[in-house]
């Protein structure tokens, strides 16, 4: 962990709005020292320093765990076919995976969500979920908005499986 390395990689986010967003996968940037972890890359980088004399290593270490599948130069997953022949209105299930926030924590799992709604976009690189409903499903609870939100944009690259879901 000696050298400043730059990774580049998408996520989902959610829309509050009562229109249907002008989606657009945004492409972030993250600088820190990268480490390859099971499924993933760890980048951490170190957020405080103590300027007390008295403590040597007193710094809060922050980072990103970022899956595979998010990473820009990954290969799409071969569901994709799938997904191409679904019907816009149709309800539909996601298993998808997600960047994590990291805290002083050693614990490098991929967290793994599962969100239902209306498709409404199915564009070349991400779905358009109309009223998604989120749960995580592991490791750990992901805080998922305090308020429901209108649409759920996921990038195609996230998404571990897809189903309709017939009521």
């Amino acid at each position: 962990m000696d050298k400043v390395s730059c990774i580049k990689y998408v996520e989902a986010y959610y829309e509050f709005s009562k229109d249907c967003p002008v989606a657009k996968l945004w492409v972030y940037k993250a600088y820190g020292y990268a480490e390859k972890s099971k499924g993933g890359i760890v980048l951490k980088f170190v957020k405080k320093v103590s300027e007390d004399e008295n403590f040597e290593r007193d710094f809060v270490v922050e980072g990103y765990f970022i899956p595979n599948e998010a990473l820009i130069s990954e290969d799409t997953a071969p569901y994709l076919s799938t997904l191409d022949s679904m019907e816009l209105g149709s309800f539909i299930g996601i298993v998808w995976t997600n960047i994590v926030k990291l805290a002083n924590s050693s614990d490098h799992r991929i967290s793994t969500k599962r969100t239902k709604g209306v498709l409404i976009k199915n564009e070349s690189d991400y779905l358009v979920i109309k009223e998604p409903e989120t749960a995580a499903l592991e490791p750990f609870f992901i805080e998922i908005p305090d308020r429901k939100p209108t649409y759920a944009i996921i990038p195609k690259s996230l998404i571990l499986k897809v189903d309709t879901i017939h009521e």
